[in-house]
């Protein structure tokens, strides 16, 4: 009798490792995630600093923060989505 539960404890012990070995490769993946979002609000926040000091760039400038805006709209979209 003995035998048989000391196996299922193990099976959970190896249950509950691979658990937690997936929550902090999770928690690793949204760090990452996060980071990149951080990356691209300081890119955006950068070009429109260009602007400020290039107003003959912007044109050109403006497309690329057009874009990136709505890349970002459209992260934040699926994100809203999924909470």
């Amino acid at each position: 009798m003995i035998f048989p539960s000391a196996r299922l404890l193990r099976q959970a012990a190896a249950t509950i490792t691979r658990q937690n070995n997936e929550i902090y490769r999770l928690r690793d993946e949204v760090r990452a995630a996060e980071l990149q979002y951080m990356r691209i609000a300081r890119d955006m926040l950068e070009q429109f600093l260009i602007v400020l000091d290039l107003p003959e760039e912007q044109d050109e400038i403006r497309e690329r923060m057009t874009t990136s805006l709505g890349f970002y709209r459209d992260e934040i979209a699926v994100r809203e989505e999924h909470v």
